[in-house]
């Protein structure tokens, strides 16, 4: 049974036949203006969705967006609608609160929590699982914080483990820590084994970032392409750090 939804006044209405995204609470800056307090999503493919209504329907730029996205409203009573990134992702996030019920969906998360408003109790956000960090074991502590420091990053703060180890955390400007580098005392190299891919960052422009990185040591291992032969979208490559991670660079498509 498809899920539908409306605007206040009943001038935009729509319908989603396939799957909708359980929810995401967005705490960032532009969700809060936008909505006048924290951004509740879910999503689903763009193809799965229907309008009734569309001339009511007006789309803005997000001037901020790190995915250069555009948000729907509509333009008879305001209500917030839409959040949709201008790339190849195929999907479309609707503000959970203008679907009819039931929904059956769930908060499973809470994003941008760092720029939640300071009236929020962000002790609400310990009652639900949320993404925290990704964890390497390394060979050189300081040759690998000097590489990500290169790609962005910013070192927030180490910890010991004893005398058995210690803890780097690692996080790009204005966000949570998300990279933990962990140096075991007297290991100065790792199998990585076949399971582990990599991480991925945005960026800009690619082709700047890479030369920028050549003037400090860091090569691609091949030169900018897009995936399966495409000849639209996001441009990738990938670099390595000093214990052989692959680190993906994705550029954001204009």
């Amino acid at each position: 049974m498809a899920a539908s939804g409306r605007c206040l006044c009943g001038a935009v209405r729509y319908a989603v036949r396939g799957p909708l995204r359980e929810v995401s609470v967005c705490h960032c800056v532009e969700c809060r203006r936008w909505h006048g307090a924290p951004g509740p999503y879910t999503a689903a493919a763009r193809d799965d969705l229907t309008l009734v209504g569309e001339s009511a329907l007006r789309w803005v730029e997000s001037p901020e967006s790190d995915a250069h996205a555009k948000r729907g409203f509509c333009r008879e009573c305001g209500s917030s609608l839409f959040w949709e990134a201008r790339d190849e992702r195929g999907t479309v996030s609707i503000a959970a609160g203008t679907l009819e019920p039931p929904t059956g969906l769930r908060t499973i998360r809470q994003i941008y929590t760092h720029q939640a408003a300071d009236w929020y109790r962000v002790d609400s956000l310990d009652r639900m699982p949320a993404y925290l960090h990704t964890c390497y074991r390394i060979g050189d502590v300081d040759r690998s914080v000097a590489f990500y420091e290169k790609l962005g990053f910013e070192e927030r703060r180490r910890m010991p483990i004893g005398d058995e180890a210690i803890n780097v955390f690692m996080g790009l400007p204005g966000a949570d820590p998300v990279l933990e580098l962990t140096y075991n005392h007297g290991v100065d190299s790792y199998e990585l084994g076949t399971g582990y891919n990599h991480i991925a960052l945005a960026v800009e422009e690619l082709d700047g970032t890479l030369e920028q990185l050549a003037t400090q040591g860091i090569e691609p291992e091949k030169p900018p392409y897009r995936p399966g032969g495409r000849t639209t979208g996001s441009r990738i490559c990938f670099v390595r750090d000093p214990d052989g991670y692959r680190i993906e660079l994705i550029e954001r498509s204009a």
